[in-house]
């Protein structure tokens, strides 16, 4: 299974991995057609088609937010872990749980 840099199986040069059959992944999100996951400390996109996703691991939506600040995302659930990017206002966002 390629793992993109991008959303977009037309372009071969975003292909920056692959995973081997069982191989199990972190989802972020759904891209359309995309999975989003977490692939060696960076963000990165496999087809949906191939991918299996057990049933215990399935996101529930807990609800849809609009920003009204900017927030930091970071590594790990604590405010001196590193920062892995930065979320503007006015950004929309899903929050999930499993």
């Amino acid at each position: 299974l390629n793992v993109r840099t991008d959303p977009d199986t037309n372009i071969s040069t975003n292909i920056i991995g692959v995973l081997s059959q069982d191989t199990k992944i972190e989802i972020v999100e759904e891209v359309n057609d995309f999975y989003k996951i977490k692939y060696k400390g960076q963000y990165a996109y496999v087809a949906k088609s191939y991918v299996s996703v057990k049933q215990n691991m399935k996101l529930d939506k807990v609800a849809d937010l609009k920003l009204t600040t900017d927030v930091v995302v970071r590594e790990l659930a604590s405010d001196t872990s590193d920062s892995i990017f930065t979320l503007k206002q006015g950004t929309k966002v899903t929050v999930v749980e499993n």
